[in-house]
């Protein structure tokens, strides 16, 4: 186990627990993930408490104001200041109207900027991105993916999620909450003016209707996961444009909507 995230990222802290293996019980120390209840006040409003792992706080928020439509670039931003207890992050916005426009109901959100209270209908424009990636290379994308989350391997307690342009991963993020590691992709995406309508998104995650109308919104063309889609995730990507595949383990995976964008 690693010590950095006690000392310096905070991403995990170390208990004590009681280990039980073959009826036999040990008092030993482990480590897991920490979880931080982070406030957004948005021009001095409250919008909602995140739950979330306490790293890349200003792109989290940036993404969950962009998956929340309230914001459409990093301009409409005029500050972000963390206050000192790093519980409570203050955002100026240009516009005022824009809270009016779409109030929130939700004022807590468990682990993720993905309720549907925060998101309206799915962009009229389909999403027909020329954007093609062959199966060995989803594969060697996968196994890069496994391998960067150092912090799964030591707690098993976070999701992830990547930018990737063919073979190469650009971004990295994870998170308790697998929609908060898609907001912390988008947020930084937009921080570092990386456009996602010609990239490919990895996630450790389910594919639900959330994800897939977060990504949507974006017009990312892949999505690419791990774990299972839902029905209406499916249903969405059908019809949005947006290539779903999931289970990636080993040699094998599911192409569930869009396929021409699957080389073999």
């Amino acid at each position: 186990m690693s010590k950095r995230y006690d000392a310096l990222n905070k991403k995990a802290k170390r208990v004590e627990i009681t280990q039980v293996r073959g009826g036999f019980r040990e008092k030993r120390e482990d480590l897991v993930v920490s979880e931080l209840p982070l406030v957004l006040l948005v021009n001095g409003k409250r919008l909602v408490t995140m739950y979330c792992s306490p790293d890349n706080l200003e792109a989290l928020a940036l993404g969950c104001l962009t998956s929340s439509e309230l914001i459409r670039d990093r301009d409409d931003v005029i500050s972000m200041k963390l206050k000192k207890d790093e519980r409570v992050l203050d955002i100026q916005l240009k516009e005022e109207k824009k809270l009016v426009e779409k109030p929130l109901q939700l004022k807590a959100l468990a682990s993720g900027c993905g309720k549907g209270e925060l998101y309206s209908f799915l962009p009229a424009q389909k999403i027909d991105a020329r954007v093609y990636i062959s199966e060995d290379k989803i594969f060697t994308l996968m196994r890069k993916f496994k391998r960067k989350s150092q912090l799964f391997k030591d707690t098993g307690g976070v999701h992830s999620a990547a930018l990737c342009k063919q073979e190469e991963i650009i971004l990295f993020a994870e998170d308790i909450g697998r929609h908060n590691a898609l907001d912390k992709i988008i947020g930084e995406s937009l921080q570092e003016g990386i456009p996602l309508e010609d990239k490919i998104i990895l996630s450790s995650g389910r594919m639900t209707s959330e994800i897939v109308t977060k990504l949507a919104k974006q017009r990312t063309p892949i999505l690419i996961s791990k774990a299972a889609p839902t029905d209406l995730g499916i249903q969405i990507a059908q019809e949005i444009g947006m290539t779903l595949v999931g289970f990636v383990r080993g040699k094998r995976m599911n192409i569930y909507s869009h396929n021409w964008r699957i080389k073999k």
